[in-house]
């Protein structure tokens, strides 16, 4: 019903696997879990209001969403949606890239460029 879903962006993530579509919403603090193909939200997940930038690494099947306003990065299942883990790493947490070696998670705030090792953090 929606058409074909969007190519994943800074702002949401397409898996293909369980043909869903991650959304946050700033103002709400909520991650909408879409089902594009049937038209309607299939899970929401309540975090903190300011969540913003998302990621994914389908390798290891963890999803980071970012707190622009908390500076929390949370890591989730994208199998399980279980929230997996956060780490805090100053306000206006913004764009966030998983690293090749699917390990680590590179995430500048204002405090700086953070470097998250996802096993030391209890991520993986």
């Amino acid at each position: 019903p929606w058409g074909e879903p969007a190519a994943s962006s800074p702002f949401c993530i397409y898996d293909p696997i369980h043909e869903t579509l991650w959304m946050p919403e700033l103002e709400r603090g909520r991650l909408n879990i879409l089902a594009p193909w049937e038209g309607r939200i299939r899970k929401t997940l309540r975090l903190e209001r300011g969540i913003r930038f998302i990621a994914a690494d389908p390798e290891v099947r963890v999803l980071a969403v970012s707190n622009y306003l908390t500076g929390a990065v949370t890591f989730l299942s994208m199998d399980t949606f279980a929230v997996l883990g956060e780490v805090r790493i100053g306000h206006r947490a913004r764009w966030i890239t998983f690293t090749q070696d699917h390990g680590r998670v590179l995430v500048p705030s204002s405090e700086g460029v953070f470097e998250i090792d996802l096993r030391r953090a209890g991520i993986l």
